[in-house]
């Protein structure tokens, strides 16, 4: 092989470490975030996902396909810890997205936590509706076992929503201090965390600001510039070998 691209340093590590590749021939190119995904101040565009959705109450948000290595059975028990603190909010849990692998103990967990009837599953969402959503969020919450990037994460600030992620794999780079980074399997952590930012107003706009500028840093010009530097790089060496 010519070369490698990673869309992380996390995983261009994985692919030095676990592969093998040499180092010389990994090269960077993140992912982008496309320009659809933005802050939405349409209070009719909102109600009119709202009542599609049947989205009645604030909610928390998490985006991904449902399967282990997303956390779920975590991300749920952290928010009905939460719940049980503050009996008087009316927050919901939405979780967006097709079901993956070994999704059926997941669902299983959920119908069996005490504020289950607070934990929406909506399914697949078309991504013309995705912007909307998460930018409706009063907290996107992306708290992975291992991200090779997490492309909802860089979504949800580009919307300019407070964040909860992962302390690890590539969530840490890709987060950067635009966002809460918790262990994630302290399920304590991820409550604590989700409580700051609905407590904390003054918590959640410095997100959301820190949030907006660290998701600009990331477009698929550069994704695609990267990936013609790769492209030339290995084009020279083969040039040279023959």
């Amino acid at each position: 092989c010519s070369g490698f691209v990673a869309i992380s340093a996390a995983t261009r590590d994985d692919c030095i470490n676990l592969l093998g590749a040499p180092p010389d021939r990994v090269t960077l190119a993140p992912a982008g975030c496309g320009p659809q995904f933005k802050p939405c101040e349409d209070k009719a565009v909102k109600g009119r996902l709202r009542r599609s959705m049947q989205l009645k109450r604030p909610y928390v948000l998490y985006v991904g396909r449902i399967q282990p290595r997303k956390n779920l059975v975590r991300l749920m028990q952290a928010f009905d810890v939460v719940c049980a603190r503050h009996p008087h909010w009316q927050h919901e849990l939405v979780i967006a997205g097709a079901s993956g692998w070994m999704d059926e103990p997941i669902l299983a967990v959920a119908k069996e936590l005490a504020g289950a009837e607070r934990i929406r599953f909506t399914g697949f969402v078309p991504g013309d509706d995705l912007p909307v959503l998460m930018a409706g969020a009063e907290v996107f919450a992306l708290v992975s076992l291992w991200e090779g990037f997490g492309m909802p994460l860089i979504e949800a600030m580009a919307c300019g929503t407070p964040t909860i992620t992962s302390n690890n794999s590539a969530l840490n780079e890709v987060a950067g201090d635009a966002a809460l980074r918790v262990d994630p399997e302290d399920t304590e952590a991820i409550a604590c965390a989700l409580e700051r930012l609905l407590t904390e107003p003054e918590l959640r706009a410095s997100l959301s600001e820190k949030g907006l500028a660290q998701a600009a840093r990331f477009t698929w010009t550069e994704t695609a510039r990267s990936i013609v530097r790769a492209a030339d790089k290995a084009a020279t060496k083969k040039g040279r070998q023959t």
